[in-house]
């Protein structure tokens, strides 16, 4: 079997029809490929939906969980999947009409990880667009990309070579928020080959409330700083030409922190400020990114969180 493709499925309810539908109204016969819908433990009818839909194809299989968050769920799909590549997809989400026959000629000849384009989408969609495209030209190594820069964290916008994620001891870190923050720069620097499809393969849907990224809480501050350790901890084992690149993706998430930190009460930032005055190797990597802007705010943090902070405020401003 070719493919994998893996939808948790928690509170979904007004999206999980299109997403299984996108995914089912494809271009190879059924039995090139398997979907393996996660029930999270939904209290809604989201898996009422899943269930009827199922009921019509036998290449949709439905593992149940108790609810464990979006890693697990992705993990446990993983552990059973028989697909020689695994395409996480969220249940919000949908796929292009009739984009999985070009996608799977490419899924040969061991390459390790396929990156996909894909389109931003809004509920008014005449503010729809496609994404910056990720092209590599041929195939490249996982280092010599991450050299270049990487590609974009989530981790739908790649499938994945199931072999390879297995030989890598790749997985999702449990019970975190922004874990593709933390899985795609190990997954990305690890492979030996990766390319790039051309078109526009995935539709990543923007919800306005409800979701993930709609919300900051002090839990969100701790697992980005939690994310920043673990990906400085990474980094003393790459080579040292991608070590900026890796800096720059501790920089990034540093920074989605700051974005959300005057979302938190008084007492949540003073356990924020506590927490990151231990953690300095964070700004020390920051100060070794490969972009000017997180090596001066690195500096700033160095010299003291609220110096730092004043600076991140004038450049969003």
């Amino acid at each position: 079997m070719k493919l994998s493709i893996i939808i948790p499925v928690f509170k979904v309810e007004p999206f999980i029809e299109k997403c299984l539908l996108s995914c089912l109204e494809q271009d190879i016969a059924h039995s090139d490929y398997e979907i393996i819908v996660v029930n999270d433990g939904t209290p809604d009818n989201s898996m009422t939906i899943v269930e009827r839909i199922a009921a019509q194809y036998d290449n949709i299989h439905i593992l149940n969980q108790e609810n464990q968050g979006l890693s697990a769920a992705r993990n446990n799909g993983l552990a059973i999947a028989q697909g020689d590549y695994i395409w996480f997809v969220d249940s919000d989400d949908w796929i292009e009409p009739r984009c999985l026959a070009r996608i799977c000629t490419q899924l040969c000849d061991n390459l390790d990880i396929l990156q996909l384009q894909f389109r931003y989408t809004y509920d008014d969609t005449t503010l729809n667009r496609d994404a910056t495209p990720t092209i590599i030209e041929g195939r490249a190594s996982g280092v010599e990309q991450t050299i270049r820069g990487g590609v974009p964290a989530p981790a739908q916008f790649s499938i994945y070579r199931r072999e390879f994620l297995a030989a890598k001891g790749l997985s999702f870190v449990r019970g975190i928020y922004h874990e593709d923050s933390e899985f795609k720069p190990r997954a990305i620097y690890l492979a030996e080959s990766i390319a790039s499809d051309s078109g526009v393969a995935y539709n990543y849907y923007q919800r306005t409330s409800g979701s993930i990224t709609s919300s900051f809480n002090i839990k969100r501050a701790k697992d980005l700083i939690f994310i920043c350790k673990s990906l400085d901890d990474f980094c003393h084992n790459v080579v040292p030409e991608a070590r900026a690149s890796i800096n720059s993706k501790i920089a990034l998430n540093f920074n989605t922190l700051l974005n959300g930190f005057d979302k938190l009460n008084h007492k949540e930032q003073r356990e924020v400020r506590a927490m990151v005055k231990g953690e300095r190797q964070i700004f020390r990597a920051m100060l070794n990114a490969d972009h000017t802007k997180y090596r001066i705010e690195g500096m700033c943090f160095l010299l003291g969180f609220s110096l730092g902070l004043a600076l991140y405020g004038l450049i969003r401003r």
